[in-house]
């Protein structure tokens, strides 16, 4: 999200982006490195990040797993939350979002338009061929690089 002074009033639409979007991303669909710690040939203990799963990938391979649980919360609950993006899918889902959010109470200039981040990411407007590109700004670019246009 970045750092910054907001308005108090707003922190209740961060933290419900943060509630519906942003942790079901992390939860489901973003990979954390996890460590397996040896000791070297000179007695020192060393970290290998040699498994790389998101939280849930991780929490479905642990034994009874079950048991980790909320009451009333199942695993096929949690696998149909996991299945029902594709991890890109979701990863555009966030930007969306975040953009929306930051649009709805900050003055438009302040906006971030056309970072490399943010700039051309690719959409699927529908479960068809069709493709379309849509700039941070929301406006439809004709694609390519924009660093190249008018060379």
């Amino acid at each position: 999200m970045g750092y910054g002074w907001i308005a108090q009033e707003q922190a209740e639409k961060i933290q419900a982006f943060y509630r519906k979007t942003l942790n079901v991303y992390l939860n489901y669909h973003r990979p954390c490195g996890y460590a397996t710690e040896f000791v070297d040939r000179k007695g020192k203990t060393r970290k290998r990040y040699d498994a790389y799963l998101t939280p849930y990938e991780k929490l479905k391979r642990l034994p009874q797993a079950e048991q980790y649980l909320r009451p009333g919360v199942t695993l096929a609950e949690l696998e149909r939350i996991a299945r029902s993006h594709s991890d890109t899918e979701y990863a555009l889902l966030v930007h969306q979002e975040k953009v929306k959010l930051f649009r709805s109470f900050a003055p438009r200039a302040t906006v971030p338009c056309g970072s490399h981040l943010h700039a051309h990411l690719r959409m699927r407007k529908d479960l068809g061929s069709r493709v379309l590109r849509y700039s941070d700004c929301g406006r439809r670019s004709s694609g390519g690089d924009p660093r190249r246009q008018g060379a």
